[in-house]
């Protein structure tokens, strides 16, 4: 909390005095890994990153110019800036979405979060995303339910169907699996995270979802299953 006080105390100062703060005389190979171009969305808002030498920080910009910090890195963690932490995805048609890398390198996925377009407030932690559409025409999002860090530590999980959600219209959707088949193979395993079980593909209108699965304790065989949905299906 002391870093972040001390984070924003700079961000408004920097705001007073008009300069912009991309830069470190003593790590001048941050100019190479720390992007600070703007992300103009379609409604005049902007994303973008600013950086010192012992903080990084995403900056959300509403289209009358009111600013938010999103998610900042501090001390040596600003060397981890883009691998650790915050990094956008794609916009959709009232939200972006940002994906939160929880760890730097192998093996935990990220989280995903949908904010608000116009005043960069969190809407939803998705939590760790089968797929997610980059074409804003199809605004869909894929997951297992209650599968984010938090629900993870309450083992309060629910790998019996796949949940499918309009982030512009918010309705959701469900794809059913067969009983316990994920589960089980969850307990047959030494897999932590369900989601690395599953690849998907879009192909035209179809998304390909290919998962695998144990179908028992002596038979470590894996088997693979296939689900093919229409993508227009859920873009009403």
């Amino acid at each position: 909390m002391k870093y972040l006080l001390i984070i924003i105390f700079f961000f408004f100062l920097k705001d007073a005095l008009g300069q912009n703060q991309c830069s470190c005389d003593s790590n001048l190979r941050l100019k190479d890994e720390i992007s600070c171009k703007s992300i103009l969305f379609h409604n005049k808002a902007r994303l973008y990153r600013q950086y010192n030498c012992d903080s990084s920080w995403m900056v959300f910009q509403s289209k009358i110019g009111r600013k938010k910090i999103l998610d900042s890195s501090v001390n040596e963690l600003v060397d981890l800036t883009g691998r650790l932490g915050y990094s956008y995805v794609t916009e959709y048609r009232s939200t972006f979405l940002i994906q939160n890398n929880v760890i730097s390198g192998c093996c935990d996925p990220p989280e995903f979060i949908l904010f608000d377009k116009q005043t960069g407030n969190l809407k939803d932690n998705l939590g760790r995303l089968i797929f997610y559409s980059e074409n804003s025409k199809y605004p869909v999002v894929m997951y297992l339910q209650n599968n984010n860090y938090k629900s993870f530590e309450s083992r309060n999980m629910d790998n019996s169907f796949i949940k499918v959600l309009n982030v512009n219209s918010h309705k959701e959707y469900r794809i059913y699996l067969p009983k316990n088949r994920i589960g089980k193979t969850m307990k047959l395993t030494d897999e932590i995270f369900a989601e690395h079980l599953f690849d998907t593909e879009v192909k035209g209108n179809s998304i390909i979802i290919e998962y695998r699965y144990l179908t028992g304790k002596n038979n470590n065989k894996w088997v693979n299953s296939r689900i093919v949905v229409n993508r227009n299906s859920y873009t009403h």
